[in-house]
């Protein structure tokens, strides 16, 4: 499983010279495409019933239906996972704002518009 999210960040967090990260827009557009899988979250909040069999017969020890535990957690799924990759697409967003070279730093020639 680890592989996995590790293969799913490696176009965003890597750091080897031999495969560079994506430029920032791809970065933001590749996330942008991750989010749908947060929407594996909605048929477990949304269901009517419990999902598995060896769930609904398993200890519950807060005290509330499978049912009920079930459609936590698929929210809780949902909202953790969208506020975390929203929150990593503003990082990235806020990173290239400020390796975005700006008037000044162009030469002369550049700012007359010649």
């Amino acid at each position: 499983m680890r592989l996995v999210g590790l293969k799913l960040w490696w176009r965003v967090l890597n750091a080897l010279v031999e495969l560079p990260r994506l430029p920032y827009l791809g970065q933001i557009l590749y996330l942008f495409v991750q989010i749908p899988m947060t929407a594996n979250a909605a048929p477990i909040a949304m269901a009517h019933t419990v999902l598995y069999s060896f769930y609904a017969c398993a200890a519950h020890p807060w005290e509330i239906s499978p049912t009920e535990d079930q459609t936590s957690g698929g929210l809780l799924m949902s909202v953790r996972e969208g506020i975390y990759v929203k929150s990593v697409m503003s990082v990235i967003s806020w990173h290239w704002v400020l390796n975005e070279p700006n008037e000044s730093s162009l030469p002369a020639s550049a700012n007359d518009g010649q």
